[in-house]
């Protein structure tokens, strides 16, 4: 089985399995299918792994308590250096 990689900007590359529960950054900004805008720059949560789709959870709302998942491919993303130093 191969392994998949996500890149830290050239200085070492991380397992899948290395990153999860692990917080990411988004390089583009996306939308979810529900349609909400997660901007470029937004720090979200590892929740699960799959080749080299991963999905992602934000924090959840101070009023309404819901957050944000996504699905989103390893390009999309790279990792928070404060997770991975």
């Amino acid at each position: 089985m191969a392994e998949h990689y996500l890149t830290t900007g050239g200085t070492r590359d991380i397992l899948m399995k290395d990153v999860m529960g692990k917080h990411v950054v988004t390089r583009k900004e996306m939308t979810t299918r529900g349609g909400v805008t997660i901007p470029a720059g937004t720090r979200l949560k590892v929740v699960s792994a799959y080749r080299s789709e991963y999905h992602l959870q934000g924090p959840k709302c101070k009023h309404c308590g819901i957050s944000a998942r996504i699905r989103c491919h390893r390009n999309d993303i790279e990792v928070d250096p404060a997770d991975f130093s």
